[in-house]
């Protein structure tokens, strides 16, 4: 089972998608503890799209009550990866 707090699912979801697709269990927690279990769909296995694992991994945050970006420019500055650009220094 892979942990993972929900402050940092936003920018995990394409690893978690493949996580519960490849049969995975992931589990999303906050400062308090555990707070959901996202687990692969019985039977289905790789039968099922990545994009209909997505929706539904977005329903069960959205069902949590989302995500929330208390300041929205202090977020994208911790979160952004900034690269240098070739030939500009």
């Amino acid at each position: 089972m892979k942990l993972c707090s929900i402050k940092s699912a936003p920018e995990q979801i394409r690893t978690l998608v493949e996580l519960v697709t490849t049969g995975e269990e992931v589990l999303l927690t906050n400062d308090d503890g555990p707070i959901a279990r996202i687990v692969p769909i019985a039977g289905h296995g790789q039968n099922i799209s990545k994009g209909t694992n997505l929706v539904e991994i977005f329903k069960q945050i959205r069902a949590l009550g989302g995500v929330s970006i208390e300041d929205p420019v202090a977020w994208q500055k911790e979160t952004r990866q900034d690269r240098s650009l070739p030939g500009r220094d």
